[in-house]
């Protein structure tokens, strides 16, 4: 085969794992081949581990995301915890007292 007909068949046969014999057999015909492969191998992995950090970075973004709406939850509940108890008649002296003794029970 000529050159040109060797990078055809490279090229046609890069991705198929079942012809990967045959891609090696180029390889070691064709210096120029053989430097493409390495690189494109480089390549292959630069692009999985950048894959890989934006991965990990998207599930810390995600984790610290959950946090800050979990305490703005908390902070909305507990708000309204407190207009419920407002409303229900109790005076801010009971409603104190009344906390305190729950967060002196969980402690």
């Amino acid at each position: 085969m000529s050159v040109p007909e060797l990078w055809a068949v490279y090229f046609a046969y890069l991705t198929d794992r079942s012809k990967r014999s045959k891609i090696n057999e180029i390889v070691t015909l064709e210096e120029c081949i053989a430097m493409a492969s390495s690189v494109l191998m480089t390549v292959s992995r630069d692009e999985e581990e950048r894959a890989r950090i934006m991965r990990d970075e998207k599930i810390e973004l995600d984790y610290q995301s959950y946090i800050v709406y979990e305490k703005r939850e908390a902070r909305r509940e507990g708000r309204q915890e407190i207009i419920g108890l407002i409303k229900s008649g109790k005076s801010l002296e009971e409603i104190v007292r009344d906390y305190e003794g729950e967060a002196g029970g969980r402690n």
